[in-house]
């Protein structure tokens, strides 16, 4: 019998040492591949199942904005743009909000600065205003408009009763010069005491209605001076008194009659000749009799 050739000897060889296939080769394919298949139609199955909840919430009233809460909006118009975002917001779903619409609504008003809006699953939706406050009122040619503390004119806020800025220049949609010292001074005024303010004069001269006229003098020191000047105002001893020097927060001075005349800025306080000021003459007074003369110092 002749001997094998050597290609058939090699076959041979392969044939010993070929690793058996397993069991599961056998039935449909390789494995792992098959696990691949599987765990994809596992997650295309369950993100289906998660669109088609989220559709269901969102376009049924399940996820409907039912309630509407607005906060930092004030003025006179308050109640009116509370009533356009809550229209704007109001049967909306809660899941992918559009706050355009809510932008929209506001959008002509003036005073607001900017909008943050929350929705809370499932029916609730929190709109948060950023807005400017009008502090007072200015002559722009033939009206009356509403000014806020940082000298942005706020058409659309009605005037009311908002102190008047007398002299007031407005340029670019801003108030400028003494004006932007007013706006300033009203910009920090207590609440309870802005709403007696009649008008400003010379753009530190404050005006109480039926009351004193606060002098300021600049724009320094301007939460002192109203502290001072409700001190003073709340002081018994005072009553009766036409002005009120705040230009040294920590002695301010009540006196009567007009109010005294105000020194230049290079002066110094208590060594002005020849001038009815206040404070320069309280201190003179106690400085040489110990007892302040026309004006008296609030303590």
């Amino acid at each position: 019998m002749p001997n094998p050739s050597f290609s058939a000897r090699v076959l041979d060889a392969g044939t010993a040492f070929r690793v058996p296939r397993p069991a599961w080769a056998t039935r449909g394919g390789t494995g792992p591949a098959r696990h691949r298949r599987l765990g994809l139609l596992v997650v295309l199955a369950l993100a289906g199942l998660l669109a088609v909840v989220y559709l269901t919430l969102r376009l049924t009233p399940l996820s409907t904005v039912q309630r509407v809460t607005v906060v930092g909006v004030e003025g006179p118009d308050a109640p009116a743009i509370r009533r356009a975002i809550e229209r704007a917001a109001l049967g909306q779903s809660t899941l992918g909000f559009g706050g355009a619409a809510v932008h929209r609504a506001v959008a002509g008003t003036t005073s607001i600065t900017g909008l943050s809006i929350h929705a809370k699953f499932p029916h609730a939706v929190q709109v948060e205003v950023r807005q400017l406050r009008a502090v007072g009122a200015v002559d722009a040619g033939a009206r009356r408009v509403a000014v806020a503390a940082d000298g942005r004119l706020l058409p659309d806020w009605k005037v009311g009763d908002l102190p008047l800025i007398r002299g007031a220049a407005a340029t670019g949609g801003v108030v400028r010069g003494g004006g932007r010292q007013a706006t300033a001074i009203l910009g920090l005024a207590p609440a309870a005491l802005l709403a007696h303010v009649a008008r400003v004069d010379d753009g530190t001269v404050v005006r109480i209605a039926d009351g004193p006229a606060l002098l300021f003098r600049d724009t320094n020191r301007l939460r002192a001076k109203w502290a001072a000047a409700v001190a003073v105002l709340g002081d018994a001893g005072t009553s009766g008194a036409t002005w009120i020097d705040l230009r040294v927060p920590e002695a301010p001075v009540a006196g009567k009659g007009a109010p005294p005349a105000l020194p230049a800025r290079s002066a110094k306080v208590g060594r002005v000749a020849g001038t009815d000021d206040a404070l320069a003459t309280a201190e003179r007074a106690a400085s040489e009799t110990g007892e302040p003369t026309e004006g008296a110092a609030a303590t």
